[in-house]
């Protein structure tokens, strides 16, 4: 054992914010996202990295949730306007096996242990207590993952951010992983970041709106172009009359597979709001745009084809009998295929979602001249 030293002083290591961190964390809390703290540090020092970030709310009442000498003990921290009382209450868990004990049931904010969440794992409030905790600290890896498992069952979309490797469960775990390079974790995290700082937080989380939106578009672009097929090939269908092979080679491959395409192709807006985007497309929102768009295009060529067929000069095609082949040189033929086309041009535009989740229909310039071009060429069609 080291003997016959003498005392110099201490040697301080600093590890200091990352320079966008305060300036990320405003952003998300602004759009109400809930940001916790998960840290094997202790709970001192992760409170102080909290503080800094600016994740504690003035006012609000803090409690230190900890464990000693195998009792858990609950100490007021008061709150960030005055000093704290300081004051501990030892509490026998085995006896409040139902409810939280009183100095946590009335918390605003809690600063937890690892050594804590394990003895109050077996509460009935345990989930209403992980939404409440804004600092885990002292936390082992399986821990972490708990917590984010937690959150999960009360159908939270949860996002962790690590670069340990006491990280690479949680990150697994939680619905968006994301790493930094060259860190351990970045062999776990689903999402890797070149740039060390946490714009690439908000980044990731634009992204992904973007991404849930374009898949809802292109859903109900297809959903929409099926409907409209069915509805003028059961019209064209009750003449004896059908598209040709050409003609429904061009709706697939020069009109439906572009927009698809173009869809895809939509970019977020770089703000992010507290808006969540209409993920599930069979809400309210979606079924009503839905059946509205179908009425609409439907009316779209249907109003055309029956005026052709009020006209005095219009003879009903004649039906072979039996009914063997379906007539594909009519006028019929022709009215519907050139006013579906329009149709199938105009519902591509109609299911675009974008502000406050995505940018402008014309900044999505590929989408933007496709639809121009799709559009013109139909018109000489027309005209021709």
């Amino acid at each position: 054992m080291e003997s016959g030293l003498e005392y110099i002083g201490f040697l301080g290591f600093e590890n200091p914010l990352k320079k966008d961190t305060i300036q990320v964390i405003k952003e998300l809390l602004n759009a109400e996202f809930s940001a916790k703290v998960i840290s094997g540090d202790h709970p001192i020092s992760t409170f102080h990295t909290a503080n800094q970030m600016g994740l504690y709310p003035f006012g609000s009442r803090l409690v230190l949730a900890d464990v000693k000498d195998k009792k858990l003990v609950v100490t007021n921290l008061g709150n960030l306007q005055k000093e704290g009382t300081q004051e501990s209450i030892f509490v026998n868990v085995e006896q409040e096996t139902e409810r939280l004990p009183s100095g946590l049931a009335n918390a605003d904010q809690i600063i937890m242990t690892g050594a804590a969440f394990e003895m109050l794992s077996e509460l009935g409030s345990w989930v209403s207590l992980i939404e409440r905790t804004i600092i885990f600290s002292r936390m082992k890896p399986e821990q972490k993952a708990r917590v984010i498992q937690q959150l999960q069952t009360k159908g939270t979309a949860t996002m962790m951010v690590g670069d340990g490797a006491n990280d690479c469960t949680a990150l697994k775990q939680a619905d968006i992983g994301l790493a930094f390079s060259e860190t351990e974790a970045s062999y776990s995290a689903p999402f890797i970041s070149l740039d060390f700082g946490l714009r690439s937080v908000i980044q990731l989380l634009l992204e992904a709106r973007a991404t849930i939106l374009n898949n809802v578009e292109i859903f109900r672009y297809m959903l929409e172009l099926s409907m409209m097929k069915y509805v003028f090939s059961f019209v064209l269908a009750w003449t004896g009359g059908n598209l040709t092979d050409a003609q429904y080679l061009y709706i697939n491959s020069l009109v439906t597979i572009p927009a698809l395409i173009s869809l895809g192709l939509s970019a977020p807006i770089p703000l992010l709001t507290r808006y969540r985007p209409p993920s599930n497309v069979f809400s309210k929102y979606h079924i009503l745009g839905f059946y509205s768009h179908l009425l609409i295009y439907i009316l779209w060529f249907l109003i055309p084809y029956l005026y052709l067929r009020s006209l005095p000069e219009y003879e009903d095609p004649e039906l072979p009998n039996p009914l063997k082949l379906y007539s594909t040189r009519s006028v019929d033929n022709a009215v519907i295929f050139l006013t579906s086309n329009l149709a199938f041009t105009a519902s591509s535009i109609s299911v675009v979602i974008s502000v406050p989740f995505k940018e402008r229909f014309w900044r999505n310039r590929i989408l933007l001249v496709w639809t121009i071009l799709s559009t013109l060429y139909n018109l000489s069609l027309i005209h021709i």
